[in-house]
């Protein structure tokens, strides 16, 4: 007897890769992203629960936890947008500890097992402090399917 297959929807996702802060401005702040993406929860409109965690060169880091949504547009590509909100370690650089990361990304299949993500994202306290400097950010990340 075989085993039933998992699709790609119910499996998670681990993710690596790195990317810039300041992707508009200096780009002089880099980081490393490791992410975990939760199996599609249908009931929710196949969004992917997610959580993230950033470290830049300068050992400020970024944790946080979220969603993600995807739209297949071939059966190469796919483009999607998210939401995580977390806790940034350096309240001088962003104004808050409190920081809110919204993404829009899209993803290159390398076979059934894995993919590439280049994502373009802001991070930001929205406005919930005095201060909101706010950042943009650049990533590229590899992803595997567990």
């Amino acid at each position: 007897m075989q085993a039933e297959q998992v699709s790609a929807a119910q499996q998670g996702r681990w993710g690596v890769g790195g990317g810039v802060w300041e992707a508009l401005e200096h780009m002089d702040i880099y980081y490393v992203q490791l992410s975990y993406e939760f199996p599609e929860y249908e009931p929710l409109w196949g969004i992917r629960p997610t959580v993230l965690g950033m470290v830049s060169d300068d050992a400020e880091y970024y944790v946080a936890a979220g969603w993600l949504k995807e739209f297949s547009i071939n059966d190469n590509w796919d483009w999607g947008f998210g939401n995580v909100v977390g806790y940034f370690s350096d309240n001088d650089m962003l104004g808050h500890h409190l920081e809110f990361y919204s993404r829009i990304l899209v993803n290159y299949q390398l076979s059934p097992e894995s993919f590439v993500r280049a994502e373009f994202g802001h991070l930001s306290n929205a406005s919930i402090a005095d201060r909101n400097p706010g950042t943009e950010n650049l990533a590229l990340t590899y992803h595997w399917r567990w």
